[in-house]
């Protein structure tokens, strides 16, 4: 049974307007990818090292406003579970929100989400490296491959995971995303790129510039999808996801496009094992990485500004 790690608060129970300075460790143990609150009977959440036991009540995704520590506002999706007569709430990916921050007013729920946003590649994906091209799942720890520059870089850690096509077919948000030959530009990818929805692409455009200050910034593959060859795919088969992990974060070529090379983000490291978030502290450094502080390889712009650029990029390549 697999173990998913999170950081959360304990909900107030006095509204959303509320300051939390206090935070817990939650360790939840389930045999899917997915939290679905009382419905699940194999769910057991442990809080700050207690006893484990069942969660109940309805699993809540829920879009927030609240105010970080530097004074700056922020909406959000906040994922909500229940268990032992409290409601605790864990922050999205790669939040703003800490201890000391404060809650603003609900906007938007749904209902049901999963313990990681996948950010990975899929197998089959041909790896630059200095012998050549390599299959992703043929990589293992200690070997070598080259960043867009041509930078021999070692493989610290490679991670994996298989979703099947239940899973698949249940939470939408975990099919993979396949950018077509060619669909970023001449060449651009190879041949066909198949990766999970928030796996980042570098995208190299002049229309970035004037919002990220660059000719190029990553981009989430699912911010892509609606450009020519760009397309989510059919929940039909299952999907086997490889992370590669370097000393820092880096941009790769995968089928010849550039891609991001594992990022340890707030969300992706809550869907991981402890034991291997104990081994990712060894290749990112303790410190730099309980402070969220890998510096990124490339500006990666907030949503909305993914989709301006996108957009322009689509005019471009018309």
């Amino acid at each position: 049974m697999a173990t998913y790690t999170f950081t959360v608060f304990k909900w107030s129970g006095t509204g959303y307007n509320a300051q939390y300075d206090t935070s817990y460790d939650a360790v939840i143990q389930d045999d899917d990818v997915s939290y679905e609150g009382g419905s699940d009977a194999d769910e057991q959440i442990s809080i700050d090292g207690g006893a484990f036991s069942a969660t109940s009540s309805v699993p809540y995704a829920i879009d927030v406003s609240f105010t970080d520590t530097d004074g700056v506002e922020h909406v959000e999706t906040f994922q909500f579970m229940y268990t032992g007569g409290s409601w605790y709430f864990a922050p999205g990916a790669d939040s703003a929100f800490s201890e000391g921050a404060r809650l603003g007013n609900y906007q938007s729920h749904t209902t049901g989400w999963d313990y990681a946003t996948v950010t990975c590649f899929a197998a089959g994906t041909m790896i630059s490296a200095p012998i050549g091209q390599v299959a992703v799942e043929d990589i293992r720890a200690g070997d070598n491959v080259c960043d867009i520059h041509g930078a021999v870089l070692s493989v610290a850690q490679v991670l994996s995971r298989e979703i099947g096509p239940l899973d698949l077919a249940r939470r939408p948000k975990l099919r993979p995303i396949r950018i077509g030959r060619g669909a970023l530009g001449k060449g651009v990818p190879e041949r066909d790129l198949i990766v999970s929805r928030q796996h980042r692409i570098m995208i190299q455009t002049p229309s970035a510039k004037p919002i990220v200050g660059s000719d190029s910034c990553l981009v989430a593959a699912c911010r892509l999808v609606g450009l020519p060859g760009v397309t989510i795919e059919p929940a039909t088969q299952g999907v086997r996801y490889y992370h590669i992990a370097v000393a820092g974060h880096a941009v790769l070529r995968a089928n010849g496009a550039p891609a991001e090379s594992f990022y340890p983000g707030a969300q992706a490291l809550r869907g991981l094992p402890q034991s291997v978030v104990n081994e990712l502290r060894d290749v990112f450094g303790a410190d730099v990485l309980r402070a969220g502080q890998v510096p990124l390889a490339q500006p990666c712009p907030s949503g909305p500004d993914q989709k301006r650029i996108v957009a322009r990029l689509a005019r471009t390549l018309a």
